[in-house]
């Protein structure tokens, strides 16, 4: 039976509390003190710097000074590597009526989910704002690159000579450089959000991306002699939603970067597990390790260690594709020991999925087509291909102006461009829907479009198309719209 009128308070709180002597040695401590730091053992008559801080001296990072000097309780953080948390550490100095110094209390506290979170949301807004930047680049270089790719579609139509052609297929490929840096930049924020998502079994993609890695681990074995050995502990019937290819893509980043973190060889541990609703995937090595410094910016966009070669969108990537995923990455690194990075995922309940049969649109005959796009260049790129596939086109570079000539029955499709200065492309296919009810309309644009999150789209726009786009992904866009004239 407990008498509430005995209880030691002090031995009911997790801090671990110890009273301290100006010596600094220990006279008294709490259970949790004692549970934490010898077992549960006495630890009166021990330096509480050689307890805590195996020193065999006062710490250099003692708040007790700056204590007793303030009159204030001060604090200090330090990392312990014996159980890999960090602690903060309080001092509470003792002064009796004559304002002599008595000693002090020292009050510890592990603070590693504290500094994580913080940490976390720090990393978030940061994010945000690499977001935003990365997303406002991405929308004005896929319009740049899809007036390019465009024109160079008509140059090949013309049918030059191969001379000509074979220019042409260089500036491509330059083009297409260019877009795999826009791409990767998207990739790096959660802007990018995935359609591709079903139920994935978690081992299944593991075996399938290591698959891959065996391939280079055995080339370093062969060429280098180096041994690196993946420990595979993966429980069955972990199951996910989420994109395939996506996080392949992650994980193939975190084991490239365990690899790399092991020139003379080591450990490379895999393992997947369920925790509460998530679903956990784990993978550590025994590499060299990151200092604080270097784990703090491992999110940053372009950051990286390993030269100018190197893009540094690996982690970021991994870290969008976390949020696309509406999960979580943790990463623990101890310089010289070694680095652990955890994927959390939520759990999923597997049910049987719909199949859809895919749609073929075999449509070809001639349509009278109206465009708008701010941008001379794309609406010139546009009419182009589309006029030499029969069509009729009509061309604005006013939102404004194709509003006032719009009549409903003229057009059998309308492309509106979705940033436009005088009316954006939401507002000016909202007042076209409200004059035609028949029309398919596509929009496209550089930034990422969501018909099923947005409000503003759903139900207006029929099809979307994202900068840059091939010349046979506009005719298959047309192809479609006018399937869906023909059903209305």
């Amino acid at each position: 039976m407990i008498d509430i009128n005995n209880i030691n308070i002090q031995n009911h709180l997790t801090d671990a509390i110890l009273l301290i002597k100006p010596n600094f040695a220990i006279i008294d401590s709490n259970t949790s003190a004692r549970a934490i730091f010898n077992k549960g053992y006495d630890i009166d008559g021990k330096s509480c710097y050689e307890l805590l801080r195996k020193q065999t001296e006062p710490c250099s990072d003692c708040p007790l000074n700056k204590s007793i000097k303030n009159g204030i309780v001060c604090s200090a953080e330090y990392f312990d590597m014996r159980y890999s948390e960090y602690f903060e550490e309080r001092t509470h100095p003792l002064i009796d009526d004559l304002e002599n110094f008595q000693g002090f209390l020292l009050v510890i506290r592990n603070i590693s989910s504290i500094r994580q979170n913080g940490k976390s949301e720090f990393q978030k807004k940061r994010f945000d704002i690499f977001e935003d930047i990365g997303s406002g680049l991405s929308h004005d270089f896929n319009n740049v690159f899809s007036g390019i790719l465009n024109q160079l579609e008509l140059i090949k139509i013309d049918d030059p000579d191969q001379g000509i052609l074979m220019r042409i297929d260089f500036i491509e490929a330059a083009v297409k450089d260019g877009l795999t840096t826009v791409h990767n930049m998207e990739n790096f924020t959660k802007s990018v959000k995935n359609t591709k998502f079903s139920k994935l079994e978690m081992k299944s993609i593991i075996l399938d991306t290591i698959s891959i890695i065996n391939t280079k681990l055995s080339k370093i074995r062969f060429n280098q002699g180096i041994i690196i050995d993946p420990i595979l502990k993966l429980e069955e019937k972990l199951w996910i939603y989420g994109d395939k290819d996506d996080i392949q893509n992650a994980v193939n980043n975190i084991l490239y970067n365990s690899i790399d973190a092991m020139p003379e060889g080591g450990i490379l541990n895999i393992s997947a597990y369920p925790e509460d609703d998530n679903i956990i995937l784990k993978i550590s090595d025994t590499g060299i390790g990151m200092k604080d410094e270097v784990k703090e910016k491992i999110f940053d966009p372009f950051f990286t260690t390993k030269g100018m070669k190197y893009s540094g969108h690996g982690m970021g990537q991994i870290y969008g594709s976390m949020l696309r995923h509406g999960g979580s990455v943790e990463v623990d690194s101890v310089y010289g020991r070694g680095t652990g990075v955890k994927l959390i995922f939520p759990g999923y309940e597997p049910h049987e999925d719909e199949i859809k049969p895919d749609i073929v649109y075999t449509h070809k005959q001639a349509a009278r087509i109206l465009v708008i796009d701010d941008e001379e260049y794309i609406l010139n790129g546009v009419e182009g291909i589309l006029s030499n596939q029969g069509h009729k086109i009509d061309t604005y570079q006013s939102a404004l102006m194709a509003l006032k000539i719009y009549q409903p029955g003229k057009y059998d499709v309308v492309i509106i461009d979705m940033g436009m200065p005088e009316m954006s492309g939401k507002e000016l296919a909202k007042k076209i829907r409200a004059m035609d009810s028949i029309v398919p309309i596509i929009i496209f644009s550089g930034w990422a479009i969501y018909l099923d999150d947005d409000p503003d789209l759903k139900g207006i726009i029929d099809i979307k198309l994202t900068k840059p786009f091939t010349l046979d992904e506009l005719s298959a866009s047309i192809s479609q719209a006018l399937s869906l004239k023909k059903s209305r």
